[in-house]
This record gives C-alpha cells, structure tokens and sequence, in this order.
C-alpha cells in the first residue's frame, strides 16, 4: 500500500530538517558562501552596479513578417459567422 499524501510531506519535511540541521555542518557552509569562480569578484545581492542595456524592462517585440508574409488579422464581422468574404471559413485566430 502507497503512504498517504499527509505521510510523504510529514517525511520530505523532516528530511529537509535534518539536511539543516547543525549535524550537516558543510551543507550550511556552503549555502553561506556565494559562488564565484576562482580569482573573480564576488557579487552581493545588494550590488547596484551599470545594468547592461539590453536588460532594460523593455518589452522585446516579436520579430516582423518576412517577405511575402502578412500578419494575420481577424474580421470581427467574419469571426462572428465563420465565414470569409470569399465564403470559406476562417480558422480561429
């Protein structure tokens, strides 16, 4: 029989308990120290540093139709029927 929903937090809880717990001494080391690569800089989390530019909160737009292409638009006089100009049917957009 398969433990209970209730029994597998109950146990990934106390797992997570133990893994912190002062007996895993390097484990707490470790997530103490910021990672860096040998001979670089450390950077906190509080560093306000130059933000690059293209990380700006600028939305970045899709890119354009190519040649031959259209964007497709959708008729709200054709949607609401289902039918084109032509008399086929439009897909949904």
């Amino acid at each position: 029989m398969l433990p209970t929903t209730n029994a597998l937090i109950d146990s990934f809880q106390q797992c997570l308990l133990d893994t912190m717990s002062s007996s895993c001494a390097f484990f707490r080391k470790t997530m103490r120290q910021p990672f860096a690569a040998p001979g670089q800089p450390v950077i906190t989390a509080g560093h306000r540093g130059r933000v690059p530019e293209h990380t700006h909160g600028t939305l970045i737009e899709p890119p354009h139709a190519r040649h031959g292409q259209k964007h497709r638009h959708c008729e709200p006089a054709e949607s609401a029927r289902g039918v084109g100009l032509d008399g086929g049917h439009d897909l949904p957009c």
